[in-house]
């Protein structure tokens, strides 16, 4: 026991005051180093914090050596006597508004880290032992020892049905987190998603739903000069868990004319985490015209000779930046109308055709300036999938997005 690091001290203790009689520890319940165990073990966590009586969270703890409980200043507070009941005056304290504990990096470093949204939305309820104050979170309500928090941002992922109408800023949330091994992308999510997934029977392709998935298309990466595609590849390039940086979502209600005809993906195990990596998956789209355009970094585009710096549009990662820079008098990209004014910006892959990866996301491209719908600046006929590959019954242009 003496060997312990403080917080595990420091959570047992709380344990039993509270007669609870077991305490699970990832740290301990999982063999450290062993990846079969971890791989095994990372399957339960919906149960593990979907099942507990209460999670214990060292909030203010940097590490495991710093504890549940520290020595505290008193809070600021104003008392002041005023009448309610036109009776009697009543002394009243007054606490300063601050800024949610949960979104106070100061107060709440272990909210900075990857793994611990999914411990803190699975479980029931949540005690944050803080340097400020002890704070209670489950289901119905946040509190704290002098007051209630409401925080509209907390709120919406946190009630007792986490649904894919949430999903969109749960993701928002995560991504901008710290993980130690950005392998864990998808997997340190894996506890959520199986939980929405038996709510919803809904499938699940590399961190998105299959209900509206097209929608789900229309993210941006934030911090473009850090963002890099995570290697070995863990997920396709149309999903956010692709890339390292935090993504945000466009609110996008109905596509452009774009139509989901399939989606392919390898068979995983049963063995293997069903939540966990995805790197094989391929968008099968019915979809307008293609438009053919050059890019000119940092925010120029060439479309049919035109030039125009009215679209706003960030690489998904460095690697793609680099790329474009060194073949923008020769490299043809392609934009998918998503909706009016926004697209996803694609490169073709060489020696498939119609085969095409996500490198960009465009808002605000200005369609109507260009006459999109002339068929002369459209793509050419082999920036498609040749019918007699997919053999859906459509008319339309198809393209498979990997």
């Amino acid at each position: 026991m003496e060997d312990l690091p403080k917080t595990f001290h420091d959570a047992i203790k709380v344990c039993v005051g509270l007669k609870i009689r077991y305490i699970w520890i990832d740290s301990l319940c999982i063999i450290q180093d062993d990846k079969e165990d971890w791989r095994r073990e990372s399957v339960t966590m919906i149960d593990v914090y979907g099942s507990c009586l209460l999670n214990i969270a060292a909030s203010s703890s940097i590490d495991g050596s710093q504890g549940c409980f520290f020595d505290r200043q008193d809070a600021l507070r104003c008392r002041i006597s005023f009448n309610l009941d036109k009776k009697n005056d009543a002394m009243h304290d007054l606490i300063p508004d601050t800024k949610h504990p949960l979104e106070n990096s100061s107060v709440c470093p272990v909210e900075g880290r990857g793994w611990t949204l999914q411990e803190r939305l699975l479980s029931p309820r949540t005690v944050h032992f803080t340097r400020e104050e002890v704070f209670w979170e489950c289901h119905a309500k946040f509190v704290s020892e002098s007051s209630p928090f409401h925080s509209d941002k907390l709120d919406s992922q946190r009630n007792k049905e986490i649904s894919t109408r949430k999903w969109k800023k749960i993701i928002d949330n995560y991504t901008g987190r710290h993980l130690t091994y950005e392998a864990d992308r998808l997997i340190a999510l894996g506890g959520i998603a199986a939980k929405i997934q038996q709510q919803k029977k809904d499938e699940y392709f590399a961190g998105m739903w299959g209900n509206n998935l097209i929608l789900q298309l229309c993210w941006q990466v934030c911090d473009k000069k850090a963002s890099r595609r995570i290697s070995p590849q863990r997920a396709p390039t149309w999903s956010w868990a692709s890339v390292t940086s935090r993504v945000i979502s466009d609110d996008i209600h109905s596509p452009f004319g774009i139509r989901l005809s399939k989606v392919w993906k390898d068979d995983k195990p049963a063995t293997e985490h069903q939540f966990g990596d995805m790197p094989n998956v391929a968008l099968w789209l019915s979809c307008p015209p293609l438009l053919p355009v050059q890019v000119i970094m940092p925010n120029t585009m060439v479309f049919r000779e035109k030039f125009t710096s009215d679209p706003l549009f960030t690489m998904d990662c460095v690697e793609d930046t680099i790329l474009v820079n060194i073949n923008s008098d020769r490299c043809t990209l392609f934009i998918l109308q998503i909706s009016d004014g926004d697209g996803l910006i694609l490169k073709r892959i060489e020696g498939a055709p119609g085969v095409y990866e996500r490198i960009s996301y465009v808002l605000s491209f200005p369609y109507r300036s260009f006459d999109v719908h002339d068929e002369k600046n459209h793509a050419e006929k082999s920036a498609y999938v040749p019918k007699e590959k997919h053999n859906f019954d459509t008319d339309e242009h198809v393209i498979c997005l990997v």
